[in-house]
């Protein structure tokens, strides 16, 4: 938020030029509207000067699925290569299938 001095109040800060900002009650009274606006830019959605969420078409939805599917796939390959360094490395050893489903069985039941 930024302190505007002309109004004497605190403003939303939005860092996207392209966003529209609109209130629940706007959205209450303009679903449709609303709706038409989020297929090429955000709407995000404030209260108090708060962002409560946003309102995305499925163009941006997409986008963002797509762009936490690939942070999920960079965590577990670096999970996977920690662990392929740590067995290269002789700090660790592999488990069977019996080791495997019995460590997994302790931690379930703790």
């Amino acid at each position: 938020m930024l302190y505007n001095k002309a109004q004497g109040a605190f403003v939303l800060d939005i860092n996207s030029p392209n966003a529209r900002v609109a209130t629940i009650s706007e959205i209450r009274n303009k679903l449709k509207e609303t709706f038409d606006q989020a297929q090429e830019r955000v709407v995000y959605v404030v209260s108090n000067n708060q962002k409560l969420g946003a309102v995305i078409g499925p163009k941006h939805l997409e986008l963002l699925e797509e762009a936490l599917e690939r942070e999920a796939e960079a965590r577990m390959l670096a999970v996977a290569e920690a662990r392929l360094k740590s067995l290269r490395d002789g700090d660790s050893d592999l488990l069977d299938e019996d080791e495997f489903w019995g460590e997994k069985a302790k931690k379930t039941n703790r």
